[in-house]
């Protein structure tokens, strides 16, 4: 990204914020029992959510003050919002060296130990702290246990101070920038020599020693040996010595050369197919996945994630077969947020993983993803399309596209082939503001606005006939998009809907939770990320090898979850081995395009500091 986009982005975030300033106090505010709210109108197709971001308080704040919104937003409505006053920090006249990261404090010392202190900034992470000044997050609880209930804006941390020992290590370490050293030493086998040649290696943003290892085709033990400094941490700008060596043979000479970067990695070699090198460090995934529910039975809420993860198993057998060392962690997570709480508190070899996929339930991927943040653990979520921190978490990849990517993708299919046609928006009265289906059409009508593609909207009411007679037309495509993705609200209405077919064609646009259901008398358009009809050549070979492993046929359906888990474990588990589990760092926008047996995988990320979105979706089409 050039600096002038850069500095388009910047400024454009900072006229959002004074924007959003600027509004709020623009509303009008109430004191009650001595505190101050404002008094805020709920607009149309607003939701709790936008409204908490909005005025910076949590979905929590705003439910306890106003009670009766918990059956659902509307518009009009006049609702309690506390007002945040900003405190903000006295600054002295001298420049102020990077305020953002850093708060320079007069070393102080507590028990023979001295640390400087740190003010919290809002939305910071007890991660991005450590990093900032170069200590653990352990070190930073032992020094503040007040922060085990969580971190808060404006909190003021002590910050260990590096003891000499370690500044000399560091120092010695960074003035070590020789591009090639060598040495020569005895091998103890057939007599060979061994000739180690020493590269440098600057550390990168988001790396980690197994990375670096993967990288250059060495242990960690090895690059500990040669760099004392990784005994107590990693830190972002120093200089490694990178040992490569170059075994002799009387035929031969092999050297270990570094991997290309992910961004160049050919689409050829995204999988693994035939027997390679194996690797010295294991490639580490877990899996959280809800194999119980929560009475501890395997139901039809749980099956397809029992499919899913049989698929996984398939990928994995064969990665093993053809020489990758692998090791698996699954852990059942179940549905509720203690489930997986406990799961992440109580086991530390989650901190051991390269990747974790999973989990599967809305409900748990906030912790999931914080957890993946904190720890620096790429996070594959594969069934959710709700993943608040994608945007900002570089850690998390989202396999199921969002509604912002389904309603750039359905605007566009407008305007490409029924830009002239009669596109209509079906409010079906009572529907929670807050449904999926609603946020779409809404999102949708803000796209077609911006493309000048004219649209109708109605309203559909259970105990008043249907306002199409004057609105289908004979010689055009009728599309009707509703605002709820739920059947149960729609589905009553679609043999009402048929009995006007005489008039013109009429076709449904189905949401992704009922596309299966079959609407007789009506033509239908869904999308979703996973490819109808016909699977690749690959398929045949893969049911094969399923039915012998699990003595039962793969489910032949919409999607498939057994090849779900295969296509995404097969992809992820090649994208490790070939570029190590930095293969999406900062300068990656997006990783190679893989065709899978039933979709195709295209991850792209919406920014340098967001995590990566499946962008590929697939067009059903119905008459």
């Amino acid at each position: 990204m050039n600096k002038l986009v850069r500095f388009l982005l910047l400024a454009g975030f900072i006229l959002l914020n004074i924007s959003v300033l600027a509004q709020q106090s623009s509303y009008p505010t109430k004191q009650i029992n001595g505190k101050e709210f404002y008094i805020y109108t709920v607009q149309q197709g607003e939701g709790l959510f936008s409204i908490s971001r909005r005025f910076e308080v949590t979905q929590a704040e705003i439910n306890t003050l106003n009670p009766e919104i918990q059956n659902g937003l509307k518009a009009g409505q006049k609702i309690l919002i506390p007002v945040v006053k900003k405190v903000v920090p006295e600054q002295n006249s001298t420049t102020q060296t990077k305020a953002e990261e850093k708060t320079q404090t007069k070393p102080e010392n507590t028990n023979n130990q001295e640390f400087i202190t740190h003010t919290v900034k809002k939305r910071q992470t007890l991660f991005a702290i450590s990093r900032i000044y170069g200590v653990s997050q352990d070190e930073l609880r032992e020094l503040n246990p007040e922060i085990q209930n969580g971190l808060k804006a404006d909190m003021i941390l002590k910050i260990p101070v590096k003891n000499k020992e370690s500044k000399k290590n560091d120092e010695k370490a960074e003035k070590n920038d020789k591009k090639t050293e060598k040495v020569e030493k005895k091998s103890n086998k057939n007599n060979l020599t061994d000739s180690v040649t020493f590269i440098s290696h600057k550390v990168k943003s988001k790396e980690t020693l197994y990375s670096i290892s993967r990288q250059y085709g060495v242990s960690v033990d090895e690059i500990k040996k040669h760099n004392p400094i990784t005994q107590t941490y990693l830190r972002e700008g120093s200089n490694l010595k990178i040992p490569i060596k170059k075994e002799k043979t009387e035929s031969e000479t092999i050297v270990n050369v570094p991997s290309s970067n992910p961004g160049s990695v050919s689409v050829n070699k995204t999988l693994i197919s035939e027997s390679v090198k194996t690797n010295k460090e294991p490639i580490r995934i877990a899996f959280l996945l809800p194999f119980m529910s929560q009475s501890g039975k395997v139901d039809g809420s749980t099956e397809r994630f029992v499919d899913f993860y049989a698929g996984a198993l398939i990928a994995i057998q064969q990665a093993k077969n053809n020489g990758v060392n692998l090791e698996i962690l699954t852990l059942d997570v179940e549905k509720s947020d203690e489930k997986i709480i406990e799961v992440l508190q109580n086991n530390e070899q989650l901190k051991k993983m390269d990747m974790i996929i999973g989990p599967a339930y809305s409900n748990q991927v906030p912790f999931v993803t914080e957890y993946a943040r904190e720890n620096r653990i790429h996070t594959l979520i594969p069934f959710s399309s709700k993943v608040s921190d994608v945007n900002e978490n570089p850690y998390v990849l989202q396999f199921n596209p969002g509604i912002d990517v389904e309603v750039k993708f359905v605007a566009d299919h407008i305007a490409a082939n029924y830009k002239s046609d009669n596109i209509i928006f079906a409010d079906i009265d009572g529907v929670n503001f807050l449904d999926d289906g609603n946020e779409f059409a809404v999102a949708l009508r803000q796209e077609l606005d911006m493309k000048r593609i004219k649209y109708n909207r109605v309203s559909f009411k259970t105990d008043s006939p249907l306002p199409l007679n004057d609105l289908i037309q004979k010689n055009k495509k009728n599309i009707i998009f509703f605002n709820t993705d739920k059947y149960s609200n729609a589905g009553m209405y679609f043999p009402l809907i048929s009995a006007f077919t005489e008039k013109g064609e009429i076709m449904i646009y189905q949401q992704y939770s009922w596309a299966g259901q079959k609407i007789d008398g009506l033509g239908t358009f869904s999308v979703s990320a996973f490819k109808s009809g016909n699977k690749n050549g690959k398929y045949s070979s893969y049911k094969k090898t399923f039915t012998e492993n699990f003595n039962w046929l793969p489910k032949s359906e919409n999607p498939d979850f057994d090849l779900l888990g295969y296509d995404l474990t097969s992809y992820f588990i090649a994208m490790i081995y070939y570029n190590g589990n930095s293969f999406a760092t900062d300068d990656n926008l997006e990783l190679p395009v893989y065709q899978g047996i039933q979709s195709e995988l295209k991850f792209a990320r919406k920014n340098e500091n967001s995590g990566f979105i499946n962008r590929k979706l697939y067009l059903t089409e119905k008459k």
